[in-house]
């Protein structure tokens, strides 16, 4: 018997992450500029070939199909500051750590370059 997990595809993976995340925030933070955030990286084709989890005041983007990343596994961090700023670091083991802050919140050059390097690794 196949496993409902086989049928699903690793882009559908991505998606529904995102989905969720783009519920809770819209929930939880009505007015948030995050909002316009997420949906400009889901227009950008992002949530097609990232995973996104949740953190209380952050989100993680990966390329992993599991929901806990292992510590060598490739990531980028959005960390909510303030209403209007985030701090977002890049991490790949181990020892590749880039870190920018992005005032106001948007899809700046900067942040796509991050997100393009986490784009280049394979899905694990």
């Amino acid at each position: 018997m196949t496993s409902r997990k086989s049928k699903t595809s690793v882009e559908d993976i991505f998606y529904l992450s995102w989905s969720r995340l783009e519920v809770f925030f819209s929930f939880h933070e009505r007015k948030h500029p995050i909002i316009d955030l997420i949906a400009q990286l889901r227009e950008e084709g992002y949530d097609r070939r990232l995973h996104v989890g949740r953190q209380l005041h952050a989100f993680v983007l990966s390329r992993s199909l599991n929901h806990v990343l292992r510590p060598e596994q490739p990531r980028l961090i959005l960390e909510l500051q303030t209403h209007n700023a985030l701090h977002v670091w890049y991490y790949r083991a181990p020892d590749a750590k880039i870190e920018l802050d992005v005032t106001p919140i948007e899809l700046t050059p900067a942040l796509e370059a991050l997100l393009m390097h986490l784009v280049a690794h394979p899905i694990d």
